[in-house]
């Protein structure tokens, strides 16, 4: 998890929460959609502190995005598939904004398992 990346806070003193996925020297970012306070984000932990009322509900949504991409890299592992992360990122981008990543993926591997 990386919150602030960028050094930079919002008006209202938040800045996004991203997941940092490293692979052979690459880095690739994911917007988790959320973003929070300094104060409100527990570095050691990568989860939203409890001083938030919404906490519990936007760190299931991060934990729902970091189960979405160890599943992809896990079924691809399984089919012997090579994974890039820009083939992730790729991937992650041309999911249409209505349904989840996961369920996007889904539909990817068993097109791709079709040819």
């Amino acid at each position: 998890m990386q919150f602030n990346r960028k050094g930079r806070l919002t008006q209202s003193n938040e800045a996004p929460v991203d997941i940092m996925a490293y692979h052979d020297g690459e880095r690739v970012y994911f917007s988790t959609g959320i973003s929070v306070g300094k104060h409100q984000w527990d570095d050691k932990r990568s989860l939203v502190k409890g001083n938030r009322s919404d906490f519990t509900h936007l760190n299931t949504q991060i934990q729902k995005k970091l189960e979405g991409l160890h599943k992809i890299k896990t079924e691809h592992m399984l089919k012997d598939k090579v994974l890039t992360l820009s083939l992730l990122k790729n991937l992650a981008e041309r999911a249409p904004s209505d349904e989840s990543f996961f369920s996007f993926m889904e539909k990817e591997i068993e097109a791709d398992n079709s040819l």
